[in-house]
């Protein structure tokens, strides 16, 4: 019983680690032209390609502006 609970908890973390289900709650992911993660808008710049992956589909967009996380909303 104890090593059901146990795999249940690793089951359930995992979950939550999916980036599937991260997807599915709203969220996406940008790539850069290189294919890397942008994480931090201070590495982008206007005119700058983008390929953002949503739970469903995707686009291709170019940056026109940023601002820091002080600024976002």
């Amino acid at each position: 019983m104890q090593r059901r609970n146990r795999l249940a908890s690793a089951t359930a973390q995992l979950r939550a680690l999916d980036p599937g289900n991260t997807l599915a709650r709203g969220y996406a992911i940008a790539r850069d032209g290189q294919g890397r993660i942008v994480r931090d808008a201070a590495a982008l710049a206007p005119g700058q390609a983008l390929d953002l992956s949503f739970a469903q589909g995707g686009a291709e967009v170019s940056v026109t502006a940023t601002r820091d996380s002080r600024d976002a909303s």
